[in-house]
């Protein structure tokens, strides 16, 4: 079966996300998350594009990129960003065979995501990966995450970030965006709760159905 056509366009939002081989762990070292940052800071060298999020997790990441007109494609961007990680994690380990599980996968943000509340809230799900995973309990402490870039406008990564414009439309000044952002957290829990609730209440259903049935 052939494999689905990309769509490739310019000015266009991707969230996109990838996995290590067989689901492995292994960016669980932050040696293997700093060499994620300094290939993502190769890659924008490279070509042009905007890198609106980043989220590194020890068995996947997440990156929300913004192609520009006459810029390279997603598929150009993603190929090299992760044959270099690829290439650079197996030298450092004296390792052999593919890195990634699959092809990256994408979602268009401006098809995806219908409303700056749906964004926002899009990011704010990046930002707490590491809480749900157990690794931070609150995303503000991670490392390896780019929320601190919209929550602080002193703070410096080691990449390029550039604020969605979900984000700089929440005011005129820095701090009124910072204040307002901060107010999608708690959308952003509501949702998240909501989600549980609903999951839960499938599953307790489930559990009478089965128990109907013995």
């Amino acid at each position: 079966m052939p494999r689905p056509h990309r769509r490739c366009l310019p000015n266009t939002t991707y969230h996109v996300y990838s996995r290590c081989i067989e689901w492995k762990t292994l960016l669980t070292e932050d040696s293997a998350k700093d060499m994620m940052i300094f290939t993502l800071r190769r890659t924008q060298r490279k070509y042009r594009f905007e890198l609106i999020f980043y989220q590194i997790m020890d068995s996947h990441f997440h990156l929300v990129v913004r192609t520009l007109h006459g810029g390279a494609t997603i598929s150009r961007i993603m190929q090299y960003f992760k044959a270099r990680y690829a290439e650079s994690f197996n030298r450092a380990a004296k390792r052999i065979g593919p890195f990634w599980n699959e092809r990256f996968k994408d979602t268009i943000v401006e098809e995806h995501y219908r409303s700056r509340d749906e964004v926002l809230g899009m990011l704010w799900y990046l930002a707490y990966n590491p809480v749900r995973h157990k690794k931070e309990k609150d995303p503000r402490g991670y490392r390896y995450g780019a929320v601190n870039c919209y929550l602080d406008d002193k703070f410096r990564t080691l990449v390029e970030i550039t604020h969605h414009a979900a984000f700089t439309g929440l005011g005129r000044s820095m701090g009124e965006r910072i204040r307002k952002f901060q107010e999608f957290e708690g959308i952003y829990f509501n949702y998240y709760d909501g989600v549980r609730a609903r999951k839960a209440c499938k599953n307790r259903r489930w559990v009478r159905i089965q128990y109907s049935r013995e």
